[in-house]
């Protein structure tokens, strides 16, 4: 189940985050 969606701003933020945590552990 995903989490509800928060405002564009955040979900973008935790996109970000999240690729750029993928290319660090990478």
């Amino acid at each position: 189940m995903e989490p509800p969606l928060l405002s564009p701003e955040v979900q973008k933020r935790e996109d970000d985050f999240i690729v750029r945590y993928s290319v660090y552990i990478t």
